[in-house]
């Protein structure tokens, strides 16, 4: 028989996966909405625009790398359950931070009620730039999300099981996206925010490719944090750009139907890197990952060369049309 006590614990899993659900749900809308009220905070200059979101990805990431250091320390002073619970107290305080600070009239620029998802899906089907740039960071993501789950098995099968090679991997790569958010702050000074993403991303390609051969332990983490830099510098560009060529009213739809591609072919890529594991081993894992990258990086490099804006060319808009806000 079961003792009460354990019944009582089992139970509160579900709960907690629930909750989890639920806070991962929001997750599109309130990513979409900080993209499409940024230019209304910073106007409508796209070299702006990519420093400021290259500095909002700079607190994201580094808030990333440093929560699980404070969480092993917290979880040893206080207990999870009391962690959980600031955990949600700082949701508050960022509502509260948002609620205070953030202008009002931001957002509020945009008549009529709001698109729908699908509005915002369609217009992305229709640019010839971010189509192709939609399917493409969607495959970025499935690879990456191979590579991720790769790093357990490779550190059982070629490092004795030494869990640090993954926890060092992917600080680095962590660590390298924030170097790479700051240098994108100081090189779109310099650079269009087309060039840097794309030189960037080529470059990232290259390098992921080191991965396939057998490296030393510190050769995989060095690897990760040059593919964390010149992630930094990658995403920033293209979100600035895509809001951009985005109609203001259509920024909050066309911002979640982006993620929403992204995180379905991540969620596959994930789904898919387990059979190719459990069939091939960590290395045909890296191999598939590189092959997807530069895959979807020639689409990424070919659609930018044929659509980059000439100098004083305007971004791509389209008219508002009363389907606009139709599903």
């Amino acid at each position: 028989m079961r003792c009460r006590s354990c019944t009582g614990r089992g139970t509160r899993l579900p709960t907690l996966v629930a909750l989890v659900v639920v806070a991962g749900a929001v997750y599109v809308p309130y990513v979409a909405s900080q993209q499409a009220l940024l230019p209304d905070l910073v106007g409508e200059d796209e070299r702006l625009l990519a420093k400021a979101n290259a500095l909002l990805l700079m607190g994201e990431r580094t808030a990333a790398l440093a929560g699980p250091a404070l969480a092993g320390v917290l979880i040893a002073a206080v207990g999870a359950p009391a962690v959980l619970a600031l955990d949600a107290a700082s949701f508050l305080l960022s509502l509260a931070l948002v609620a205070t600070l953030v202008p009002r009239l931001a957002g509020r620029t945009r008549l009529g009620p709001p698109p729908r998802l699908l509005a915002g899906a369609r217009f992305l089907a229709r640019d010839r730039l971010l189509a192709p740039w939609t399917v493409s960071v969607g495959g970025f993501e499935a690879a990456w999300q191979m590579l991720v789950a790769a790093l357990p098995v490779l550190a059982v099968v070629r490092y004795d099981g030494d869990p640090h090679v993954v926890g060092v991997a992917l600080g680095g790569l962590g660590l390298g996206a924030v170097a790479g958010n700051v240098l994108a702050v100081r090189l779109l000074d310099r650079v269009p925010s087309v060039r840097l993403a794309v030189v960037a991303k080529v470059l990232q390609v290259a390098v992921l490719w080191v991965l396939v051969a057998e490296l030393p332990r510190f050769g995989v983490a060095a690897v990760l944090v040059a593919a964390g830099l010149l992630s930094g510098l990658v995403t920033a560009p293209v979100t600035a750009i895509r809001t951009i060529r985005t109609p203001s009213p259509l920024r909050p739809a066309a911002g979640a139907a982006f993620l929403t591609v992204m995180l379905l072919l991540g969620a596959a890529g994930l789904a898919g890197s387990g059979p190719l594991l459990d069939d091939h081993g960590a290395h045909a894992a890296f191999l598939a990952a590189a092959v997807v990258q530069t895959a979807f990086t020639a689409l990424f490099v070919a659609a930018a060369l044929r659509r980059a804006p000439r100098p004083g060319e305007a971004p791509a808009t389209v008219e508002p049309c009363p389907s606009a806000s139709q599903p």
